[in-house]
């Protein structure tokens, strides 16, 4: 039993420092390493931070990227609003999970901010209607997280080196409110050539009857939370011109969420006054604004929101 113990301990330090030096051998050649996202390690540290006087931000990265939760706060704070805001907008997300877990847990935030994602129709969300939110689960997550970030081996960062495979983004990160911090690679066009091609396979995959399973979902979760006292406006966010062709199979039809309080559609500017031009000037890659214009954005929506929100709270 002890010689087998001392093999196996033999070998596990063998395999550490294997690892530990092909660590080291990857960091001498300068591998560029994968970005991750920390979604889990987002949600364990703000769900439990949304209460009856949050606003609350949730959709997809476009409002990830373009709604800057810190304007939000400071537009609330000047149009007489005392609570916070948290923003759990996610990649690939349409919100209906954090929804589910308001009801669940009988959370009736003041205001929300709901990214109309219609092409998301079909995706699975990230269950935060499923998880635990407890300080080990939130300890544990931002490890894994911070492992993601730090070692090679958990991540096929080497793989995509050897094949020389672009990487999408330099940094990924949020702030304290859950607003993303990003840093891409590659030059525009490049970028916006990726979106173009994720959006046109939305558009392939699309279907009437999962947008309206998505329409029905969302009103029924809407409705629950407007009965208990919450503020839900709907927002679609805007896109270049060449992405925007691409969602005409929805935009036809912007009422097929009917139960917002309000919904703001900026999927398409005119352009005229507001951003004339539909490239680099205003987006990182045709679909997510520009840090410096989404400030500029999210002042515009937040007056228009709050000065609604506070009349309805008169």
């Amino acid at each position: 039993m002890n010689r087998f113990l001392k093999k196996t301990l033999a070998v596990l330090i063998a395999f550490v420092a294997l690892v530990a030096a092909l660590e080291i051998l990857y960091r001498l050649l300068k591998v560029p390493k994968i970005t991750h996202q920390n979604i889990h390690a987002k949600a364990q540290t703000l769900m439990p931070r949304i209460n009856n006087n949050t606003i609350l931000i949730i959709g997809d990265s476009r409002l990830e990227w373009g709604m800057k939760p810190q304007t939000v706060l400071e537009k609330s704070k000047a149009a007489g609003f005392s609570g916070n805001v948290v923003d759990m907008a996610m990649p690939g997300s349409n919100g209906l999970d954090v929804m589910q877990y308001l009801i669940a847990n009988n959370i009736q935030p003041k205001l929300i901010i709901h990214g109309y994602a219609p092409n998301y129709s079909s995706y699975n969300n990230h269950g935060f209607d499923k998880e635990d939110y407890t300080a080990y689960n939130k300890i544990s997550e931002n490890f894994s997280y911070w492992l993601d970030q730090h070692l090679y081996f958990r991540d096929p960062s080497v793989l995509n080196w050897l094949k020389r495979a672009p990487l999408y983004f330099k940094k990924h990160t949020y702030d304290s409110l859950g607003g993303a911090l990003v840093e891409e690679y590659g030059d525009y066009n490049f970028r916006a050539s990726s979106q173009y091609d994720m959006f046109k396979s939305f558009k392939n995959n699309f279907t009437r009857a999962s947008w309206l399973q998505y329409c029905h979902t969302a009103d029924s979760a809407i409705g629950v939370l407007k009965k208990r006292g919450s503020i839900v406006y709907g927002l679609a966010m805007p896109v270049s011109k060449k992405i925007h062709g691409l969602l005409n199979d929805v935009n036809s039809d912007t009422a097929g969420i009917t139960s917002y309080n309000k919904f703001y559609d900026f999927s398409f500017f005119t352009y005229t006054n507001e951003a004339p031009a539909h490239d680099s000037t205003y987006f990182l890659d045709g679909c997510h604004l520009l840090p410096v214009y989404a400030i500029v954005f999210t002042g515009k929506v937040a007056d228009s929101l709050m000065k609604d929100f506070m009349k309805q709270n008169k």
